[in-house]
């Protein structure tokens, strides 16, 4: 776990919001704990059952929307049940603009001891606005780096870019298998492209690297909008990104 939450998890002392931000899982586990030690203080681990607590909120949305603001605000307003404070979770793909506006009034006015955790893949997923009033902590997932994934995604972001358009195309196609996920794939994909080409802004074509970086985070932005295709999006990068290797 990121070293500030965990900080803050040993000291007892937390922020209002915080904005966890890359892998899902190891994002939700590091929530789950920081809400455990803020709703059951003092109790053994063996006997909290979080769900079932009261003053406990968990959401998942691949959406966020102005109802669901909403309905936190109206969450927000209650007092907390056990006296002990309120934490609410939400695991979020995407936010409409007017439901992270009104949830930035919320958070912008917490009530005591009430306590915001929100899970996204990247920070651009939230308005910049929002994302001020939070503590942003990265998150990555120690099993993945043992089992060597993010070295997968290094080599596939080189393959990448160091194929013709018709191989970059039968890439995009076999990484979009899985329709369901196809938004979370891209944006992973996105993430690794981009991690790879760090490597290049020393390079004698740095400014190619810039560009095509540059372009990666105009393109990010897009993913997280309602009724955006995660095919089109990829099939794009497919066809503009140039074709580069980091020994060029």
């Amino acid at each position: 776990m990121q070293s500030v939450l965990k900080s803050h998890i040993e000291k007892k002392d937390f922020s209002h919001g915080y904005l966890l931000c890359g892998d899902f899982d190891a994002a939700r586990e590091a929530a789950f704990e920081a809400a455990t030690a803020i709703l059951f203080v003092g109790s053994q681990s063996e006997s909290v059952n979080l769900a079932a607590h009261p003053d406990f909120y968990y959401g998942k949305f691949d959406s966020f929307g102005i109802a669901d603001s909403h309905a936190i605000r109206g969450w927000s307003a209650t007092k907390s049940f056990a006296g002990r404070g309120k934490v609410s979770i939400l695991e979020v793909f995407s936010f409409t603009t007017e439901a992270a506006n009104a949830l930035l009034k919320t958070i912008e006015e917490p009530g005591e001891d009430i306590y915001y955790f929100i899970i996204t893949q990247t920070q651009n997923a939230v308005i910049p606005t929002l994302r001020s009033r939070l503590v942003a902590i990265n998150v990555n997932s120690m099993e993945a780096r043992v089992a060597g994934q993010e070295d997968i995604g290094d080599k596939e972001a080189e393959k990448f870019f160091g194929s013709d358009h018709a191989k970059r195309l039968g890439m995009i196609k076999k990484i979009l298998e899985d329709k369901n996920a196809g938004k979370e794939i891209a944006v992973n994909f996105i993430n690794n492209l981009e991690k790879w080409l760090e490597g290049g802004l020393k390079s004698e074509r740095y400014k190619d690297f810039y560009h095509a970086a540059k372009e990666l985070g105009r393109v990010r932005e897009y993913v997280f909008l309602r009724g955006s295709s995660a095919k089109m999006i990829l099939e794009h990068l497919a066809l503009t990104l140039p074709r580069f290797r980091l020994d060029n």
